[in-house]
């Protein structure tokens, strides 16, 4: 049995992967306290359905339990089935069709601590988050472009978005029309815990004291949005000092996305003393976007779900967004053996424009 699950794992590795699963490899979740991997602690952020595993202290355990996993993945037939039949790379491209979730995010919204930092941050009128499920052949050799050409031009989408950006919401822009061309780029999931910010407190970039307050810097206004802190003058300026503590690809993992996002906040948005408010919203907003299974393999977790980050639709942020701003965010959160899309987008319209 041992050499047949050997063979199968080799054989495995050399078949292509979807475009779906292009960061299946995950990177084992490593305490430096204790020096071993772990399944659960005070910093993984990612939670499914089922939680990780009993502790004989039961109630420490869950004082300490922030992500929750499930057992297993979906064995293969399972997914097949979830997914549908896959067509040939030579098969023309079949449409998608959509069907809003309504309230999805909702109980997110709600929690005392997300209301607060979101209208502390100004971001409770500018940020937009729905879900979607959705039906058709998932193609895994083609690009997910026609997915997503499909997401935005789809009847159900533009109404739902639509009703989204209405009220409190109302400066937001929401597609509509039909578009022809999408640019974006492709987001990883593979940072599934708040580590990957420890080297902020490390002495070579000092971003953060080791009690999570933030460093204060001199004010500076890049695009509309004011960095008084030097974890918003990393995420805002372009030629930040601290600029080195992540590499290009790090930049484009989902947690610094959402991060920056938080921190930026909107145009008028209160910035915090403490990192760690900012690090509470995150992690219940990666919990309802994400869901992450364990890999035995690696010996910790992975997400199963994959973001992309949408810039523009034909070329132009109408459709997307108020204004053309580089604080602007737009993502789309698939998660395939689900079959939903998550949308979310907050636009960034300066105070003095």
């Amino acid at each position: 049995p041992a050499l047949e699950r050997f063979r199968d794992k080799r054989v495995n590795s050399l078949v292509p992967r979807p475009w779906w699963d292009l960061a299946r490899t995950a990177l084992p979740v490593r305490s430096k306290r204790l020096g071993g991997p772990r399944a659960s602690g005070p910093d993984l952020v990612l939670p499914a359905p089922v939680r990780a595993s009993a502790s004989p202290d039961r109630s420490s355990a869950r004082a300490m339990e922030i992500v929750r996993v499930e057992r297993e993945e979906p064995d293969d037939t399972a997914a097949s089935e979830l997914l549908g039949p896959v067509s040939s790379p030579a098969q023309d491209a079949v449409s998608f069709s959509f069907t809003h979730v309504p309230g999805a995010f909702d109980q997110w919204r709600a929690a005392q601590e997300t209301a607060d930092g979101l209208s502390k941050w100004g971001l409770d009128r500018t940020l937009v988050l729905e879900k979607f499920r959705f039906a058709g052949t998932l193609d895994p050799h083609a690009s997910p472009e026609s997915l997503m050409l499909d997401f935005f031009n789809d009847a159900a989408v533009q109404s739902a978005l639509a009703t989204a950006t209405t009220g409190p919401r109302q400066t937001m822009a929401s597609p509509h029309g039909r578009f022809q061309r999408i640019d974006f780029e492709p987001l990883r999931t593979r940072a599934l815990d708040f580590h990957f910010f420890a080297r902020l407190k490390s002495a070579e970039f000092n971003v953060l004291a080791d009690s999570g307050y933030l460093r204060k810097c001199m004010d500076e206004i890049y695009d509309g949005a004011t960095a008084c802190n030097l974890l918003m003058d990393l995420f805002l300026n372009e030629e930040s000092e601290n600029g080195s503590a992540f590499s290009e690809d790090e930049r484009h993992e989902l947690l610094w996305v959402l991060l920056r996002l938080l921190t930026t906040g909107g145009p008028l948005s209160q910035p915090e003393e403490n990192v760690q408010p900012y690090y509470n919203v995150l992690r219940s907003l990666l919990r309802a976007l994400l869901h992450v299974v364990r890999d035995p393999d690696a010996g910790g977790v992975r997400s199963i779900s994959r973001a992309v980050r949408v810039n523009s639709l034909d070329g132009s942020h109408v459709g997307l967004f108020p204004v053309d701003n580089s604080n602007n965010i737009c993502l789309l959160v698939f998660t395939p053996a689900h079959r939903t899309v998550s949308f979310l987008s907050s636009g960034f319209v300066p105070f003095f424009s």
